[in-house]
């Protein structure tokens, strides 16, 4: 019985760590507007973020995460928002007004 306790605490660990994930982790990858899905944001692990226009590599900066807050740095400007991520999608809000909403590619 004891056996089976310390296993279902040791599964049901696994899986909160998996959901968790890391600083960030499940926002990398590359990100489609879902009016355009010919612009595209891809943020990668170090911290990078490209943005695609029109399929085309557009501009380039930095991302850094803070618990549900993400600072965007594009062309020297800083941008603080508030991001969530819901299944595929990834939205971005300041003051409770969403203004940019991503699908994961």
């Amino acid at each position: 019985m004891k056996r089976i306790i310390c296993l279902s605490l040791c599964l049901a660990m696994c899986f909160i760590l998996c959901a968790c994930g890391g600083s960030g982790s499940g926002i990398v990858g590359k990100w489609a507007d879902v009016n355009d899905d010919e612009n595209v944001m891809e943020f990668k692990s170090n911290g990078d973020l490209i943005i695609y226009e029109d399929g085309e590599k557009e501009d380039t900066g930095s991302y850094k995460i803070d618990g549900d807050s993400i600072t965007l740095t594009i062309d020297g400007e800083t941008i603080p928002c508030d991001f969530e991520i819901k299944g595929n999608k990834l939205t971005f809000s300041m003051e409770g007004m969403t203004f940019l909403t991503l699908e994961r590619k």
